[in-house]
């Protein structure tokens, strides 16, 4: 065990401290129900975990992991969303 907090779940988000804790959990729920969109905060992931690792090909992901340009903090943060490839998505800049 890795001695990180469980899966909170809220609604249709997940509340997580380190995906990396419940990352096969993770990846069993999602291929078996199908989520259209699913958000995940507190993820704590890095450029270090690439996309693929997660197998989610079924998916356009759009991530923003915490790093030390952004934040002070030197753990935590950090947001994946992923939307089913049959739903139109895209990134909108915010100015």
């Amino acid at each position: 065990m890795c001695g990180c907090s469980q899966v909170k779940p809220i609604n249709t988000n997940i509340v997580v401290s380190s995906i990396s804790c419940i990352i096969d959990a993770f990846i069993y729920n999602i291929s078996n129900f199908n989520y259209i969109i699913f958000v995940l905060t507190e993820t704590w992931l890095t450029n270090s975990i690439n996309n693929g690792v997660l197998g989610l090909f079924n998916y356009n992901i759009f991530r923003f992991d915490q790093c030390s340009l952004s934040s002070y903090y030197t753990r935590g943060g950090g947001i994946f969303i992923g939307v089913r490839k049959d739903i139109p998505s895209h990134i909108i800049s915010v100015s």
